[in-house]
């Protein structure tokens, strides 16, 4: 069973929904199980082309696209703009384990994106979670 920090109270996320896209099952949820133990109303999806379903199916409002940057031939920043285009307030967090990839000299990623780099503990992906939510 995981455990949260005293920090993070299951009230922290109320109302709140994530979309969570990581094509490594074990890896979504983790992922999933750190953020509903904050309290988080979360949806998951494997790929990009599941998430843009869910996105489109989901009639709440969902403040945050937490993304892996790898995903198998999927282009995560062209996800995210799709999803980003039906949704305009929806926040974009990008994670992943190729530091260098994502955000090195030949990156994926621009300094415009925020990111956090894995592996990472429950609070620091909570607290980045909050800080891409609250800025």
């Amino acid at each position: 069973m995981l455990e949260f920090p005293s920090t993070y109270k299951k009230y922290e996320g109320r109302l709140i929904t994530i979309l969570v896209i990581d094509d490594e099952e074990p890896i979504r949820e983790l992922v999933v199980n750190m953020l509903q133990g904050a309290g988080y109303n979360v949806l998951a999806a494997s790929s990009g082309k599941a998430a843009i379903a869910i996105s489109k199916d989901y009639i709440g409002s969902i403040r945050l696209l937490l993304t892996d940057v790898v995903l198998w031939r999927e282009n995560c920043r062209e996800i995210a703009r799709q999803i980003s285009a039906a949704r305009p307030t929806i926040k974009v967090l990008y994670m992943s384990g190729y530091v260098d990839y994502s955000i090195g000299s030949s990156s994926v990623l621009d300094s415009t994106c925020e990111f956090i780099a894995k592996p990472f503990t429950s609070d620091q992906l909570l607290d980045k979670v909050r800080a891409v939510l609250e800025p």
